[in-house]
């Protein structure tokens, strides 16, 4: 298994120093956890990064450049005496006091916009929900049905083929009904 130059204490301090908060996810209180896979190879050198989990497009851009940083700070994994490129997953955790560790208040946003009849904004705060977890249920469901309500059939086609991505069937009717085959 590869390693960090220093160990584990070494990579929770090179995070803690190296992570810098964007300025738009501290404004808007985005928080979340981005977990990233990307391999070690022999020399100790980091290629192809890619987010297993995706959090808001801002932290995930964050925690790959900081991952960046890293390339040359490991040591290579080794199988019998021979460094070897090891796949290495790493969850990057992104949390500001005073906001909180969920999405759960985008969503509540996007229902009062919804019930005050401004529903570009619902709509907005509803993909704010999806930036956090791109398989939120309530989320997706909400947008769907602005979209059917708005006669956006479109736009709700892609959020009911979301939906049913997630492995929902209830709504194979509403697909038929209003996506193009």
């Amino acid at each position: 298994m590869p390693q960090f130059k220093g160990g584990q204490d070494k990579l929770s301090r090179y995070l803690r120093d190296n992570v810098r908060y964007p300025s738009e996810a501290r404004e808007r209180c985005l928080t979340g956890t981005v977990y990233l896979a990307f391999f070690v190879d022999t020399l100790g050198s980091i290629d192809s990064i890619t987010i297993t989990k995706r959090s808001h497009s801002v932290l995930n851009n964050e925690a790959i450049r900081v991952v960046k940083l890293m390339n040359g700070k490991w040591i290579p994994g080794s199988l019998n005496g021979k460094n070897v490129r090891v796949k290495f997953n790493l969850p990057i955790a992104f949390n500001l006091a005073g906001c909180p560790e969920n999405n759960n208040s985008f969503f509540i946003e996007g229902v009062e916009y919804y019930n005050n009849h401004k529903l570009k904004e619902a709509i907005e705060r509803f993909k704010d929900v999806l930036e956090y977890d791109d398989s939120d249920l309530k989320a997706l469901n909400r947008l769907a049905n602005i979209y059917i309500e708005t006669k956006d059939y479109d736009n709700a086609c892609i959020y009911l083929n979301r939906i049913k991505d997630t492995g929902k069937k209830n709504v194979d009717d509403l697909i038929l009904k209003y996506c193009k085959k």
